[in-house]
């Protein structure tokens, strides 16, 4: 079913996110249909490089190297990611505050570990509610196949506004 809504998901209206502690467990037929990818700290040494081979990101193995090495630093794996978020012009919806490059680049480690702290607790809720929304569009989907639903709309809104679905996944 993973594999039909990842190929065909976009007709219904569904995304499809994969969350896995290995870029390379996940079957490479899904991975070809992606349209973006999110990599962390990796533990499999040929995830990372696969990662960045098959989107082809970073075409070199020198600069390749060099990056696995920047990342490995905790602070700068931070900042980076600060910045990215200020680039992208969503500081204010994840930081709180509007700010620009040269603001991350001046902070010290401990602003830095602050503000790094407050975007986690940001982008986790943001999410979580994502993933809850996509629950409940795929929980939808898969009652209307054996069952008849009048208003799937309808019935996606209900499961969003009841108290108990909000609790699980707000």
């Amino acid at each position: 079913m993973l594999s039909e809504l990842a190929f065909s998901g976009r007709h219904a209206e569904q995304s499809v996110w994969v969350i896995s502690q290995r870029y390379n467990s996940v079957l490479k037929d899904l991975r070809e249909q992606t349209n973006g990818c999110a990599c962390f700290t990796q533990k499999d040494r040929d995830s990372f490089d696969n990662c960045l081979r098959e989107n082809d990101v970073i075409p070199t193995l020198e600069e390749r190297q060099r990056i696995k090495e920047e990342l490995k630093k905790e602070t700068s794996k931070k900042r980076e990611r600060l910045s990215s978020v200020v680039a992208g012009g969503n500081s204010k919806q994840y930081l709180g505050k509007e700010l620009q490059l040269s603001d991350i680049d001046k902070m010290t480690p401990e602003q830095i570990d602050k503000l790094y702290c407050k975007y986690e607790a940001r982008l986790g809720a943001s999410m979580t509610k994502t993933l809850g929304n996509s629950f409940i569009n795929l929980y939808v989907m898969g009652v209307s196949k054996y069952f008849k639903v009048v208003d799937p709309p309808k019935l996606i809104q209900d499961l969003k506004e009841d108290p108990f679905s909000q609790s699980r996944f707000n």
